[in-house]
């Protein structure tokens, strides 16, 4: 193992498709909840965070969430790049030692009418 390499220990999705009542971050709750199962650890074993969304609100609201560990968030915007975006952010983190457990997160909810039913 190098010490310039990182790994995704944990990784957490909501189920696709459009869920009545249930917001963007509402659905990037329950992925990054999931993610962090899967690596498990918690919330305040994250130290950097990393989200973005285009139409899903603001993520850095969910530390009052996750809880409010003093985590440093970082907010990106980069269009449909933003979750690549995200991730890269993190993955610079933890290589400059600002990180040793880091979160990226991009909840991306679309609002009805953008992605039409299909017609029978």
């Amino acid at each position: 193992m190098r010490s310039e390499d990182v790994y995704v220990v944990g990784a957490g999705m909501h189920p696709f498709g459009r869920h009545e009542g249930v917001s963007g971050l509402d659905m990037a709750e329950h992925a990054l909840r999931a993610a962090l199962d899967d690596a498990g650890v918690s919330w305040a074993d994250v130290d950097f965070a990393v989200g973005g969304s285009n139409v899903s609100g603001k993520p850095d609201s969910l530390v009052s969430r996750l809880g409010l560990t003093g985590v440093p968030f970082t907010t990106v915007k980069n269009g449909c790049a933003t979750g690549g975006v995200a991730l890269a952010t993190s993955v610079s983190a933890a290589r400059t030692a600002c990180s040793a457990m880091s979160s990226p997160l991009t909840p991306s909810c679309r609002p009805n009418g953008c992605m039409p039913a299909p017609t029978t």
